[in-house]
């Protein structure tokens, strides 16, 4: 295998210092979209009646 240079070394360097800064947002930041997705869902659910929820159950099975 040949030896990397300073400069392929630097650049992954590079790479990993935003890759990491991109997982520590994501972890410590939620968007307003996903948030507001949750809650939509988890609304949602709440709402449905269990034969409601038997039918999207079964349309769902049946689109596998």
């Amino acid at each position: 295998m040949p030896n990397s240079t300073k400069k392929d070394r630097d650049e992954i360097t590079i790479a990993k210092s935003i890759f990491d800064e991109i997982v520590e947002f994501t972890e410590h930041e939620e968007s307003p979209v996903e948030t507001r997705g949750r809650k939509g869902g988890l609304a949602r659910s709440e709402k449905l009646t269990d034969a409601q929820r038997r039918e999207i159950a079964e349309k769902a099975a049946k689109a596998r």
